[in-house]
């Protein structure tokens, strides 16, 4: 009957459309990132870019920037619409991969010091660009009309105690240790007590449960004056990020060398191979039951959350990280080209599935 009053020649069209519409949402995208990327790198490799204003730019990025961007999203949070089991997909399988590199240079690989070498891998493979590269993609592939639950972006923010509170510190004693190994000394309760001081200050932790504490007390709205302010400073944090990571790729280009690959291969099939195939197989166990006892219209959220699991799981690390790392803690340069290595394989792998997730008919 439904072919006689030509109504699914109907639905099948409008379903190409919206297709065709989401992929070129997806192209224009893709386009702008790339534009911002490369327009960062252009201005470093031809000197227009000095490393002094590069350091002013990731300072009002880190202090003002992300931390509004970061309240101004979980203060209007709808709590009770946040799917709790979704936080507990990315906990889990964070910590699986973190456990894997922390112990992957004393199993696996010769270090001098397996302490130190084992606390960079397990930041490094574990750490995603979350706010700056995460979230304007998951937006865009995830639409809060695809869903009754929270808009999938706002798991970025979400989540990042589960990194900065919780992982990264445990990593960060794990340095300082192998630090004091290597100048023959024992780590001292103060170096432990610098880094908690540093969790408690560090400004993404900070405002999320400032965030937090907010939603619970005034409830999902800020002011009508304070809103539009912090839309406009939260929304320079991505194309700051971006360009910032684009001039950081230059001096990453420059070491590149194909002999020294073999650790930077391996931290990048941890991050975008094994992180992201964990967290979708735990989703598909957990979310499971959930699909369930939503009885009809349950397979397609299903199928939402295992593509945000596994997009999520491959987010790329900031350049600036392990770069950092080799600074502070005298790492091989190889670990600083790690970044440029899987920001190019986990860029092509999300992209592929996005391009995938975009061209369904929407649900």
């Amino acid at each position: 009957m439904d072919d006689l009053f030509g109504e699914s020649d109907t639905e099948m069209s409008l379903d190409s459309v919206s297709s065709e519409d989401a992929n070129l949402t997806l192209v224009k995208t893709l386009i702008k990132y790339v534009v911002i990327l490369l327009l960062g790198y252009c201005s470093a490799s031809a000197g227009v870019v000095s490393s002094q204003f590069s350091e002013v730019l990731n300072k009002c990025m880190t202090y003002v920037s992300m931390p509004v961007l970061l309240f101004s999203t979980i203060a209007v949070l709808d709590l009770s619409a946040v799917n709790y089991k979704v936080l507990f997909v990315i906990l889990i399988s964070r910590s699986f991969v973190f456990l894997v590199a922390l112990v992957t240079p004393k199993l696996l690989l010769a270090f001098r010091n397996n302490a130190l070498a084992g606390g960079m891998f397990a930041i490094l493979a574990t750490q995603g660009n979350d706010f700056a590269f995460g979230a304007p993609i998951i937006k865009m592939l995830f639409p809060s009309s695809m869903s009754e639950e929270v808009d999938y972006s706002a798991y970025c923010f979400l989540a990042a105690p589960i990194q900065l509170a919780l992982l990264n510190p445990i990593a960060m004693l794990i340095l300082a240790w192998g630090a004091a190994i290597e100048q023959g000394a024992t780590l001292h309760w103060k170096v432990m007590l610098a880094i908690l001081r540093e969790i408690a200050c560090n400004p993404a932790v900070f405002t999320v449960f400032l965030g937090l504490a907010w939603n619970y007390f005034f409830g999902p709205q800020l002011p009508g004056v304070v809103s539009p302010v912090l839309s406009l400073v939260g929304g320079t944090f991505t194309p700051l990020a971006l360009f910032l990571m684009g001039s950081t790729c230059v001096s990453s280009l420059a070491n590149l060398q194909a002999r020294e690959l073999t650790y930077p291969m391996l931290l990048a099939f941890y991050k975008v191979v094994m992180l992201p195939v964990c967290a979708r197989l735990l989703a598909q166990l957990l979310l499971a039951s959930e699909d369930e006892a939503g009885g009809e219209g349950a397979e397609g959220q299903h199928a939402d959350f295992l593509d945000f699991s596994y997009i999520f799981g491959s987010l790329p690390t900031a350049v600036g990280v392990p770069q950092a790392l080799a600074y502070h803690y005298n790492a091989p340069e190889v670990c600083a080209e790690v970044s440029v290595l899987w920001l190019r394989a986990a860029s092509a792998m999300r992209f592929r599935r996005a391009g995938h997730i975009r061209a369904l008919p929407a649900r």
